[in-house]
């Protein structure tokens, strides 16, 4: 049920892309429409596809810690999507309750390992999150600075600057 409410407000924008052009959003009186069905349709599927993909890596953290694990890759799956879900939920919360992510893969773990393992897994997977999240923040600033160099080595190569 909380996950059905969750995405009312996806169908909404999905339904009426233009709402981020009214002036109530931008504070002009013609704004043109930039903002389509598509590019939500595109978002949806991309967050979705992060989840299929993350699968396997789940697996690949649960089998470093226990090797030969009793869980399937559906399985897996299972309670990687439902802990997202409760993550995705808990971010409307004022604030966000960071640690239901947690709690819940803990939780739904339990079935296939004892408390301090499924623990141990989950303490896992946010320390590898993190450490991944670190890792794109770094690759993108370096990437940013690696593009505005070119664009300044680019703008210096023009023998009358940017006028045309």
């Amino acid at each position: 049920l909380f996950f059905a409410l969750s995405l009312i407000p996806l169908l909404f924008v999905c339904l009426r892309p233009g709402i981020f052009q009214t002036r109530a959003f931008t504070g002009q009186v013609n704004v043109e429409n930039t903002f389509h069905s598509k590019d939500v349709l595109i978002i949806l599927f991309l967050f979705v596809l992060t989840w299929v993909i993350s699968g396997p890596f789940y697996l690949v953290i649960i089998q470093s810690i226990v090797p030969n694990a009793p869980v399937s890759m559906i399985d897996v799956w299972k309670v990687w999507v439902l802990s997202s879900v409760v993550s995705y939920i808990s971010s409307y919360t004022l604030g966000g309750i960071g640690m239901l992510r947690e709690f819940s893969m803990t939780l739904l773990l339990n079935r296939w390992f004892i408390p301090p393992v499924a623990l141990i897994i989950t303490v896992m997977v946010r320390l590898v999150m993190t450490m991944a999240g670190v890792f794109w923040a770094c690759i993108e600033i370096l990437l940013i600075k690696l593009f505005k160099s070119f664009k300044k080595c680019d703008e210096a190569s023009k023998p009358w600057g940017n006028s045309r």
